[in-house]
């Protein structure tokens, strides 16, 4: 089997991600990206908000590698030490780079899948208490009538 070039690959990821965003509508490239963002200011409690938030913040900040190696100061060997120590990093993030976008895909669908059930949930409930406010309205008012009525009879 003939084995694809990785940056030829890569290029065939990018034009198939922006298909599928310009075919579906999707909000952005980045498969990471969480989306509209987290809904807020609703019926819920300000910690969810704030962690969902939070959550949604994380999201963005996936794949950051701010870690650096400190140079071996053993004298002459050092480089030698350095590159040794550069080499067993890389096998080690091999092998965690493979489990870590496992887990960075899972982590992305369940923030996007939050987000949904907030935002649906936060509507339908301002929908109910709408709903709920106009009947109290008007049983108000069959309350009002039914008093002047009694008071006519009175």
């Amino acid at each position: 089997m003939d084995e694809m070039d990785p940056v030829e690959a890569a290029r065939n990821a990018a034009v198939a991600r922006r298909h599928v965003v310009e075919s579906t509508g999707a909000l952005s490239e980045d498969p990471f990206r969480a989306g509209s963002g987290a809904p807020g200011g609703g019926a819920y409690s300000p910690r969810l908000y704030f962690h969902l938030s939070g959550a949604n913040l994380s999201l963005s900040q996936i794949g950051r590698n701010e870690t650096t190696q400190v140079p071996s100061t053993v004298p002459l060997l050092g480089g030698v030490i350095d590159r040794l120590k550069a080499a067993v990093h890389e096998l080690a993030l091999n092998y965690v780079r493979r489990l870590a976008e496992r887990q960075m895909s899972m982590n992305v669908s369940l923030v996007r899948v939050l987000n949904e059930v907030v935002a649906q949930t936060q509507h339908d409930h301002q929908g109910q208490i709408r709903a709920l406010e106009a009947r109290v309205q008007a049983l108000e008012a069959r309350v009002t009538e039914l008093e002047a009525t009694l008071a006519r009879r009175s």
